[in-house]
Parts: C-alpha cells; structure tokens; sequence
C-alpha cells in the first residue's frame, strides 16, 4: 500500500531582456493511493503488480503497473 503527493509551485519565466511572467495553471498538487502484491516466479525473477487511484484533480485518474524485476 503507498500514498504518494506531490506538490508544484507556481512557474515564472522570462523572455531574454524582459520581465518576468507567471504561467497560468502551473501551481499543481498531485496524491494518488496505491495498492499492490509481489509474487516470486523463481529464485531470481518476481512479479510486481500495482494499482492506484488519483485523489485529486490534477493527478490521472487511475495507474496500473506490472513490472518483472530479475536478480543476476
């Protein structure tokens, strides 16, 4: 299980010589909940799936991974 948030401030950028502007919409929080399990399929090699829903509006609004990680 994981709680993942992130937050971004607001971005400024400035054309050579000029002033200084704000981009509109760049000031964002992102959370998401996720759940997952990991299963051995040999002594070397697992399976790792993973699901998450995002908590609020600026994140997507689900997430699924299956990843196969190997140990040499």
């Amino acid at each position: 299980m994981s709680f993942n948030q992130r937050f971004y401030t607001k971005t400024k950028q400035r054309p050579e010589g000029g002033e200084w502007d704000k981009i509109p919409r760049t000031d964002t929080n992102t959370a998401s909940l996720g759940i997952g399990a990991t299963l051995a399929l040999s002594p070397n090699l697992s399976m790792v799936t993973s699901i998450g829903a995002g908590l609020t509006e600026d994140s997507p609004d689900y997430q699924i991974s299956l990843r196969f990680p190997y140990r040499f």
